[in-house]
């Protein structure tokens, strides 16, 4: 869970910085939505990738259930990654864009 944890800091933190400096409960679904495919695009399609999504899922949660915000921003979002993304993400390597 720690890697995962670190792994993700690393990610927002260069790609995604502003996130940081935001109060949680300030965070959006849009917010989530946009850490979910910076994961996706950092790590590709495995299951470190699903792992990593979950434990944000869980915080949003705990953070939820405990009355630090009032709505779970990470509600109904999916894990895993579908076929449609995945194929996104190979064309832009084939043209080098990634």
């Amino acid at each position: 869970m720690v890697k995962y944890a670190r792994d993700l800091e690393d990610i927002l933190t260069r790609r995604y910085p502003k996130l940081l400096k935001k109060a949680v409960k300030d965070i959006d679904a849009r917010d989530i939505s946009t850490i979910r495919k910076l994961i996706i695009e950092e790590l590709g399609r495995n299951c470190s990738t699903m792992k990593m999504f979950q434990m944000v899922k869980a915080l949003f949660s705990g953070l939820h259930d405990e009355g630090y915000i009032d709505m779970n921003p990470a509600t109904g979002l999916k894990d895993h990654v579908n076929r449609k993304e995945q194929t996104k993400r190979v064309n832009r390597q084939k043209l080098g864009l990634l």
